[in-house]
């Protein structure tokens, strides 16, 4: 009789976490969730660090090539090498000018097309985050009267703008 308890005990020992259990209401599923959200954290943090640690292995692999290039006098490896991650950066800055230039008005354009990137940056972001006008307040429109009457005392005219105004918004 106790070798038979003592069986059913180590087969739920080596059962994975999930088969555990025989029924739901017996399920703990905030802890479940808990458990996973910190395997994922830890498996989240980890990954950064592998990243993060190829990353430098890789930049102190190319400095180490760089030298050994430098020490067997192959220059021309080297420059080559050189070329392309310039003509990479040359790419990017004249992406990104030209994405720049599209954020600002056409007639704008011509005007700030000579800047550098980090001038025309600057311009840009005054260009996008000066606030627009409403259209109440533009010069030379005919500014509609608030109406500061209750319901009751408006006349028929005044009621329908009062209801135009706040279709509106």
């Amino acid at each position: 009789m106790s070798e038979e308890q003592i069986v059913p005990d180590q087969e739920q020992e080596n059962m994975p976490v999930g088969e555990q259990h025989d029924s739901d209401d017996n399920v703990d599923y905030k802890s479940l969730y808990l458990a996973e959200v910190q395997n994922s954290k830890k498996q989240r943090s980890a990954k950064q660090e592998y990243k993060s640690q190829l990353e430098k292995i890789s930049t102190e692999a190319k400095v180490e090539q760089q030298k050994q290039l430098v020490e067997q006098e192959k220059y021309k490896e080297l420059w080559e090498n050189d070329k392309n991650d310039a003509e990479w950066a040359r790419n990017y800055k004249t992406e990104r000018h030209s994405k720049l230039l599209e954020k600002l008005p056409e007639d704008k354009r011509d005007k700030f097309k000579t800047l550098d990137l980090t001038s025309l940056e600057a311009v840009v972001d005054e260009f996008v985050n000066v606030p627009r006008e409403s259209a109440r307040e533009l010069r030379g429109r005919v500014a509609t009267p608030k109406i500061d009457k209750p319901y009751s005392q408006m006349t028929e005219t005044e009621r329908k703008q009062y209801h135009e105004e706040m279709l509106k918004k």
